[in-house]
């Protein structure tokens, strides 16, 4: 995994670099190569919608990245040529990814790793005011039962973690009585609603800053 972020890592860059040596000399690059580039990319699309749902999640992750990569390319090629307009804004949408990497390379490396746009608010709970319980992300998709989940602070565009590889067992639904002192720690209880029963987690752990255990891990189930 950590090979495959540190390859996502060079590519990106090396794409960017690429990307604005040929925006300088595009005008010298035989309009031929403009099409190429532009049909690399539907290709990657169409395999990506191919293999999305594919177990071989680098695949994915890959395949992904390179229709990013495939993206930014084309758009310095065809940008100061005679193309359509509307292929130009397509393909600009691609360079946000240059600014995004810069303001914030961890979010741009998590879509990338993700595979796919909307990490945004995904399997995310409120708790208080800009409080929220948020199921982490890896490399590699977490099978729910198995999924680590974090307690984050909302700041704006950027989230301060204040809890992280909160292990719960199931996928809670909701999660109430939450309660935050700093630099002591927080508290809290997860409930995933079944047909017959309701089950709970109470939470009590220490905040990233002082942690380094949990505390403790407490299952109830509530009738």
């Amino acid at each position: 995994m950590v090979a495959l972020l540190n390859f996502l890592l060079i590519t990106i860059i090396s794409c960017f670099v690429v990307s604005l040596i040929l925006l300088m000399v595009s005008p010298r690059i035989p309009v031929f190569f403009s099409y190429i580039a532009i049909a690399l990319h539907i290709i990657f699309i169409t395999l990506y919608l191919i293999y999305r749902n594919s177990v071989h999640e680098e695949r994915v992750v890959m395949l992904f990245a390179a229709i990013i990569c495939s993206g930014i390319i084309p758009f310095t090629l065809i940008v100061r040529r005679n193309f359509p307009l509307i292929l130009k804004l397509y393909f600009g949408l691609f360079m946000l990814s240059l600014p995004l990497f810069i303001i914030a390379p961890s979010k741009m490396l998590t879509i990338l790793s993700m595979g796919y746009l909307n990490t945004e608010n995904a399997h995310e709970m409120h708790l208080d005011k800009n409080y929220y319980l948020s199921k982490e992300q890896g490399l590699i998709k977490q099978k729910d039962n198995e999924a680590t989940y974090k307690v984050v602070k909302r700041m704006g565009i950027f989230n301060k973690t204040l809890v992280r590889n909160i292990f719960i067992g199931f996928v809670p639904d909701s999660a109430k009585n939450f309660i935050f002192r700093r630099k002591i720690g927080i508290r809290l209880r997860a409930y995933m609603h079944g047909k017959t029963e309701i089950d709970s987690l109470d939470i009590t752990t220490k905040t990233v800053a002082s942690r380094d255990t949990i505390l403790k891990i407490i299952k109830t189930q509530d009738k």
